[in-house]
Parts: C-alpha cells; sequence; structure tokens
C-alpha cells in the first residue's frame, strides 16, 4: 500500500502544474453554439457552391434588351404616381390599352437603381436566380437524402436554362414565384400555414408578372392528378371529391385565384394575360417561335426528355398521374412558344433528380452517415457568405457607397452588354440629332430609358401593345423590304439608329441611298441623318414665304 501511495504521489507531482502557472479551462474550448444554430460540412460547402454562383451571376452584363424598357415604365410610375391603363411612352401607340402586368417589378427595379445604381439589378437578378437553384437543390436534397441526383438536376435546370436566365427581365420574378409554389406543393406532407402562404404568394406574384397564370395551371394539374389517383384508390368514381389532398389542393387553387384579384387592373389581368400570346406582333419574334431541335434550348429540352424516358424505366419511384400531367401539359406549352420552356424545365428538371435519386438508392447499399453539426461550420457558412456578397458590385456599394462622375460611368459601361448602344445613344443627345427616331426593336427599351425627350423610340420590347400596321411597317423597314424608304417617309423620320449585327441589308441601303448620310458608325451601332429633313425643311419654307408676304403687305 505504501509503494502504491507514492506512485500516486509522484504522478500527482508530474500532472501538478508548476508554482505560478494556472492549469487552462477546457470548457472555454466547448463548443457552446445551441443544437439549433450548429451547421454541417455540407451545409458550408453548399454554401460555398451558392456563394460562387451569386458572385459570378453579379458580374454578368446586363442585357440591352427589356430591362431598360421595365425601368423606363417603373420611372414613369414612380413619377406620375399611378399604374397607367393605355401606353404612355410610344407616341406611335398612344392610346393603345395597356395592362402592366410587371409594374410592382418596374417600379422596385427603379427605386433600387436610384439608390444603388447598375449594381442594384446586378445583385437582383444574381438574387433571384441563386435563390430558384437553392430552392430547387434544397427540395432535392431533403427529398434524396444524396448529392449526386441533386446535382444532376441542378445541372439539368441550367442546361434548359442558360439562354433565357441570360436574359434580365420581370420573367426571372415569376420564375421564382413558380419555384417556391412547386417546391411547396410537391413536398411531402401538409402545412397548414399555405393556406395564408400561398395566397399572399398570388398577391405579390399577379403584381410581378403576368406568369402568375402558370401558377394557377400548376395547382390545377397536380389537384386535378391528386383527384384521379385518389377516386383509383378508393376504387370509386365519386372518391375522388371526399379525397382530401385533392380538396385541399382545389380550394388552395380558389384562393389563389381569388388573391390574384388584388392587383390595380382587378379581372382585367386574366384576359391579357391569357390573350398576350395570341398577339399577331409576336410571331415575327424568334422567342415565341414553336420549339424545335435547331434552338440550342431545343436540343437541351429533346435530351431531358430522352434522360427523362430512361428514368421513368429503371426508376422503383411510383409515378403519380399529376406528375405525368404537369410534364406532359407545360412540355406541350413549351412547343407551342419556345419562351414556355423555362416553365417546363422546373418539374423536368426535379422529376428528373427525383428517379435519379430512387435509382442511386436502389443500387446503392451503402448506410449514409450521420452529419457532424458543430458551431465551427456555422462561423464558416457565415464567413463564406459575407465574402461572396461583400466582393459583388452590390456588396461594394453598399460598403463603400455609390460612385459618381466618371467612376459611375466606367462601372456603367463595364456592366452592360457589349450590344448596348451606350455610345451611339450618348452621340445622339451630344450632338441632337433631329427626330422623329428610327431604331431596331432590340434597342427600343435602352433609347427609350436614355434618349433625350426629343427623340422617343420608334417601337420597344411591348410589340403586343404596338398598333398592327406600325409593327409591320417596322419590320418592313428594318429588313430593308421593299418600299422601306417610302415607310421612313410616311413616318417623317430624320435619324435612323440601327445595330451593325442583324441589320447589314438596310444599312448597306442607306448607304447607297443618296438622300441619307451617315453621321456615326462603330462595332456596334450606325446612325443615318436625313440630307433634308422633312419637318424642318417644310416649317422653314413655310417660313419664309410668311415673311415675303409680310414684306410685301407693309410695301402695299
Amino acid at each position: 500500500m505504501t509503494d502504491a501511495t507514492e506512485n500516486l504521489e509522484q504522478t500527482a507531482a508530474v500532472a501538478a502544474p508548476p508554482p505560478g502557472r494556472v492549469r487552462p479551462d477546457i470548457s472555454v474550448l466547448q463548443d457552446r453554439f445551441p443544437p439549433w444554430l450548429k451547421l454541417s460540412p455540407l451545409v458550408a460547402g453548399c454554401t460555398a457552391v451558392l456563394g460562387l454562383l451569386y458572385l459570378f451571376l453579379s458580374y454578368s452584363p446586363i442585357w440591352h434588351t427589356d430591362i431598360w424598357g421595365h425601368l423606363s415604365y417603373g420611372r414613369w410610375i414612380a413619377q406620375s404616381g399611378y399604374v397607367p391603363s393605355t401606353e404612355p411612352l410610344l407616341p406611335l401607340a398612344q392610346g393603345m390599352p395597356f395592362v402592366d402586368t410587371a409594374w410592382l417589378c418596374q417600379w422596385l427595379a427603379f427605386q433600387a437603381y436610384e439608390r444603388w445604381g447598375i449594381a442594384a439589378l446586378q445583385g437582383m437578378y444574381a438574387g433571384a436566380v441563386t435563390a430558384m437553384v437553392a430552392l430547387l437543390g434544397l427540395t432535392l436534397l431533403r427529398r434524396t437524402k444524396l448529392v449526386p441526383p441533386t446535382v444532376f438536376g441542378l445541372l439539368t435546370f441550367g442546361w434548359l436554362n442558360y439562354q433565357p436566365l441570360a436574359v434580365q427581365r420581370p420573367q426571372i420574378a415569376g420564375m421564382l414565384c413558380f419555384m417556391l409554389l412547386f417546391c411547396w406543393l410537391t413536398s411531402p406532407g401538409w402545412r397548414r400555414w399555405y393556406w395564408l402562404a400561398v395566397p399572399a404568394l398570388f398577391v405579390v406574384w399577379a403584381n410581378l408578372h403576368g406568369s402568375f397564370i402558370c401558377g394557377l395551371l400548376l395547382m390545377f394539374l397536380l389537384a386535378l392528378g391528386t383527384a384521379i389517383d385518389g377516386g383509383r384508390r378508393l376504387k370509386e368514381s365519386a372518391g375522388a371529391l371526399r379525397f382530401k389532398p385533392a380538396v385541399r389542393l382545389f380550394l388552395l387553387l380558389e384562393l389563389a385565384a381569388a388573391a390574384a384579384l388584388v392587383n390595380p387592373y382587378g379581372i382585367g389581368i386574366y384576359a391579357e394575360t391569357l390573350s398576350f400570346a395570341g398577339s399577331p406582333n409576336l410571331a415575327d419574334l424568334v422567342e415565341w417561335d414553336p420549339l424545335n431541335v435547331r434552338m440550342p434550348h431545343g436540343l437541351a429540352a429533346a435530351a431531358v426528355v430522352g434522360l427523362l424516358t430512361l428514368a421513368y424505366r429503371m426508376s422503383p419511384r411510383r409515378v403519380r398521374l399529376a406528375e405525368g400531367l404537369v410534364l406532359f401539359v407545360f412540355g406541350l406549352l413549351a412547343l407551342w412558344h419556345s419562351r414556355m420552356l423555362v416553365w417546363w424545365s422546373i418539374p423536368a428538371a426535379y422529376y428528373l433528380g427525383m428517379h435519379v435519386g430512387a435509382i442511386w438508392t436502389m443500387n446503392d447499399k451503402s448506410v449514409p452517415r450521420p452529419a457532424r453539426c458543430s458551431g465551427r461550420w456555422t462561423v464558416v457558412t457565415v464567413g463564406l457568405a459575407w465574402i461572396c456578397f461583400a466582393y459583388t458590385p452590390l456588396g461594394l456599394v453598399l460598403l463603400h457607397g455609390k460612385p459618381a462622375g466618371p467612376a459611375a460611368d466606367q462601372q456603367f459601361r463595364r456592366s452592360v452588354s457589349q450590344q448596348t448602344p451606350v455610345a451611339a445613344v450618348a452621340y445622339l443627345g451630344e450632338k441632337q440629332l433631329p427626330g422623329p427616331l428610327f431604331n431596331t426593336y432590340e434597342w427600343g427599351d435602352y433609347v427609350q430609358w436614355v434618349s433625350p425627350p426629343g427623340l422617343p423610340a420608334f417601337v420597344n420590347s411591348h410589340a403586343h401593345v404596338i398598333p398592327t400596321d406600325v409593327w409591320n411597317d417596322y419590320m418592313q423597314i428594318s429588313h430593308a423590304g421593299e418600299g422601306w424608304e417610302f415607310g421612313l417617309d410616311q413616318y417623317g423620320i430624320n435619324t435612323v439608329l440601327i445595330d451593325q449585327r442583324v441589320r447589314g441589308p438596310l444599312i448597306a441601303s442607306l448607304k447607297r441611298n443618296a438622300r441619307w448620310r451617315i453621321d456615326y458608325e462603330d462595332d456596334v451601332a450606325a446612325i443615318f441623318v436625313r440630307r433634308k429633313l422633312i419637318g424642318r425643311h417644310e416649317e422653314g419654307e413655310k417660313q419664309e414665304g410668311t415673311k415675303s408676304d409680310g414684306g410685301g403687305a407693309a410695301a402695299h
């Protein structure tokens, strides 16, 4: 016992700290984050990927179409204090009925632009697209519990939408609303807060973009498919009317349709959204052509259809009728107009990811490891999110202030696409070139936003509100068709602004014509001015004649 006691005393003496030193408090190193705040390495990795995506999209150039026209309408709404009922900005469409289904998106974008400049547009665009990817990825990850099928679904979504998402327009806000609704309604189980959240979503959506009608169609197809599946399960024809999930969806559809009436136009917004695609002017625009495999996104859609067919044959997952209805109906709409492909891409990417996940689970027998959550990964996640935001144009503006003077002009030129006629439109204002102005359709929005008041745009991207005869004249002139010169004379055009990339025949015709001279030209645009101005020449002759008559009367 004595030897044992001596050994213990010697061990304690060795372990004891030397005099003057205090043993460290190990409790300081303990993870004191609450359990609900502890994150896993997977969350940190997803944050890094989404942050890098947001950072990349924030530096994507602002496109030369659409966005500038919507900013113009947002400016008009902010200055006038009400939403227009007739076309307010195009003189040749004056008095045409105009249901502005994107008024709220336009107003918000203008307010953000006024406060933070073009960085706000970049930040809003990057945030909306990143939010869509995050919603789809989170939904797939929760359903499949696997990273590879989730990544596969996200890549499918990006492949189908890389071209449509390159253009900043209110449609992206509508896609975000559609994605949110789809993720809610396809999640397992029912949430009571859906009764408030879904109608609230449609109140906002109906004022952001006219695509809310696609959300109502989605709800109807899901409800119809659920009802038919319920009737089969109960083995009676009237069972569908008593199947609780279907009844809930139909009631929710009614609430959503009623909520969409909370807009400045009331029930008239339904007539506008349903008749919009039938405008004859849209038939001349490529994005409203039927989908075919000669289009890059049409070829991608055909490949995804093949992958879906293969996945359905191999997947052990049960296929519900609602799933097939959504894919089939939205697929038909995409074939009708290629621009409708964006609404099909969301369910296509989701269901493809779900079936790939089912195939993966069937062949993979490994036991998943539980996530190792800790406060350390929470700190890493927050740090990654802050770093990715701080280095974006919007983050730099919020941290260091909005640039002014030459710095603001340089930032603007760096942030817009190369096809934006920045220099040419600036030349119009500097030289005070005479109007009326003829411009190509693709540049009407930017002309409308930047050009001086005396040079309103001939046409803009709101082709559906332009009178059909004006639109037909525009198409004939812009393609240098027969009678193009008479068309310019008919509208009294004195200045022509056209793009070098697709208006080669008209540029060549104007250069050969002795009545026109080229006043400006660069790699992007060309400006022609009439040698003898129509309006001013006639006014000058009248004034000279008046002076002559007055002089003779005085002499007499």
